[in-house]
């Protein structure tokens, strides 16, 4: 049925795009969560954090390929059938 395949298709389109929200707040300098902590932070603090921004994309790396981390994010997916990382790497 069309209206059941765009439902779902539309319900998955909502919790990607909540997932994708919330990953983007993580206070991790490349993430805008970071603009907003450093925002937040008093001048000292922002000067000292500044000089460890450029690992932050390493550390994102680590995150993201920690499985841990990934199924974190996966509560926003209400499948039947249990996703693996191969699934997710396949669909990128």
């Amino acid at each position: 049925n069309f209206f059941t395949a765009l439902s779902t298709f539309l319900a998955m389109f909502h919790s990607m795009n909540l997932g994708l929200a919330v990953f983007n707040l993580i206070p991790i300098p490349p993430l805008d969560g970071s603009k907003i902590l450093f925002a937040l932070l008093p001048q000292r603090a922002y000067g000292f954090i500044l000089r460890y921004e450029q690992y932050g994309m390493l550390v994102l790396f680590i995150l993201i390929n920690n499985t841990c981390f990934i199924k974190t994010f996966l509560f926003f997916y209400n499948f039947n059938k249990t996703i693996e990382i191969r699934d997710i790497v396949i669909a990128l």
